[in-house]
């Protein structure tokens, strides 16, 4: 569901190139990593490694997304698709009747397929969800769905995946996901392909990550990111009431879903504005001055 009042109430309150190798994945696992060093020229790289059989083999680029109202996945973003088995380039084609549905031919004695491709985020003036623009050059949100490809027959709920993360040089980054590693390159512990698609990361030269809430209970934050570093100034007030948010949900609901929540929070005039909610977390992408004006946090309600 669209997250945009939350993101709302947490603003206004106050006024009113790629690792390889490593195992080969089982039938029900993919391996997934993605390079974000050309983020700021809104460029974001994929390769997978995919269980496969041999003859035909379908792969879908994901549809429907979880919060989107419709089948908007950016497919037209795509670029740069190369399909490999053993090093050996594979023939492939799009399914005439069905743009999201990539065939690829596989080799006998194949068991695996590295596929690899390139996203194009929008420009600035793109609006939408996963869709619309997404990085700039001092921030980038990763939707997960943006750069992968799955197994026509595997179930999201079902299958696993390994994904890794390699960031430009001094930026940092927030997501739900339980990550190791440090530096520009991060492994994260192997989730759902759909709980993968429903955690997205924020990553940005400027981050912030800041404590909100009473002590005790799941911890929740707020992840923010922004143009600049002076942009991400919080007053002790807006602080304060952040706290309060936080404290006023427990008692009104009482218990929560989550083993911890995480606002992302970006602050940026370059990409899309809105609110998506998600499981653990929630995509909300605002003007960049909003910290700084009230009468700008006023206005978006």
């Amino acid at each position: 569901m669209r997250s945009s009042a939350i993101a709302l109430v947490l603003l206004s309150w106050p006024c009113g190139l790629l690792a390889q190798g490593g195992p080969s994945p089982g039938p029900s696992e993919m391996s997934l990593q993605v390079d974000l060093r050309e983020a700021p020229r809104r460029i974001f790289h994929s390769r997978m490694r995919i269980a496969a059989r041999p003859g035909q083999f379908a792969l879908r680029y994901p549809k429907w997304i979880p919060g989107e109202h419709g089948p908007n996945g950016p497919i037209g973003d795509v670029a740069g698709l190369v399909f490999t088995a053993s090093g050996k380039r594979l023939s492939w084609h799009r399914d005439s009747d069905d743009m999201f549905r990539i065939l690829v031919d596989v080799p006998q004695g194949a068991n695996e397929i590295e596929a690899q491709l390139d996203f194009i985020s929008p420009p600035p003036e793109t609006r939408g969800f996963s869709g619309g623009a997404s990085a700039s050059a001092h921030v980038a949100v990763l939707s997960w769905n943006q750069v992968l490809l799955q197994p026509e027959e595997a179930a999201p709920a079902r299958m696993r995946v390994s994904a890794s993360l390699r960031l430009p040089a001094r930026w940092k980054f927030g997501t739900p996901l339980r990550s190791q590693g440090g530096g520009d390159l991060i492994s994260f512990a192997p989730v759902s392909l759909e709980e993968l698609v429903d955690s997205p990361v924020l990553a940005g030269e400027f981050l912030h990550e800041i404590p909100i809430g009473p002590p005790g209970g799941a911890p929740h934050f707020v992840e923010l990111a922004g143009e600049s570093e002076d942009l991400l100034h919080v007053e002790p007030q807006l602080k304060s009431q952040w706290d309060a948010l936080v404290a006023q949900a427990q008692l009104l609901f009482g218990a929560h879903h989550y083993r911890s929540y995480r606002f992302l929070l970006t602050l940026s005039d370059d990409l899309a504005h809105f609110g998506l909610e998600h499981h653990e977390s929630s995509d909300d992408r605002v003007p960049e001055r909003v910290l700084l004006d009230p009468d700008l946090r006023l206005s978006r309600l």
